[in-house]
């Protein structure tokens, strides 16, 4: 469900929640507690492909995990915010430090701790298996799963509306 009434073009932040958006939501532990978590390479590319474009990528967790701030320096992600308790709050303090307006913001997200963001930025988005209430609040829906193209899906709509 791709949002006709929103110009992508205008976006210059996009906001990415890691467990259930970037990956499939699992957490796969170790006996020794090592975690582990798959990024799909289809959205990292996308990723890449916005901030080639000149568009602000920022990671941010509730949780806390070196696996993510290792992807985002693999993938050129400046900001990695990583044990946000008030999502909205550290947007905030991203979007003053570029001087871009909460309207000029994209935010995808998949559970509950998301829906103040989602709610607050011009784009809300959303992977097609996110909690119901994210999708209904949503106003981008990837037609693709978390952590399996939702997050590439959303990066070709915002630079080439598609």
């Amino acid at each position: 469900m791709n949002s006709g009434m929103y110009k992508p073009n205008l976006i210059k932040i996009i906001g990415l929640d890691c467990d259930g958006t970037l990956t499939d939501g699992k957490i796969n532990l170790g006996k020794d507690g090592e975690q582990f978590k798959s990024f799909d390479v289809k959205d990292g590319f996308g990723i890449v492909n916005l901030i080639q474009n000149g568009k602000i990528v920022v990671f941010i967790s509730a949780r806390k995990s070196p696996i993510l701030e290792y992807r985002a320096n693999e993938l050129g992600v400046k900001h990695c915010i990583q044990h946000a308790s008030d999502k909205v709050l550290e947007m905030q303090k991203i979007t003053s430090l570029y001087g871009v307006d909460f309207r000029d913001v994209c935010y995808m997200g998949d559970d509950i701790p998301d829906l103040p963001l989602i709610t607050s930025v011009g784009l809300g988005a959303a992977p097609r298996n996110a909690h119901q209430k994210i999708l209904e609040q949503a106003k981008w829906v990837s037609a693709f799963d978390a952590g399996n193209g939702a997050v590439r899906e959303l990066c070709d709509f915002i630079l080439h509306g598609i």
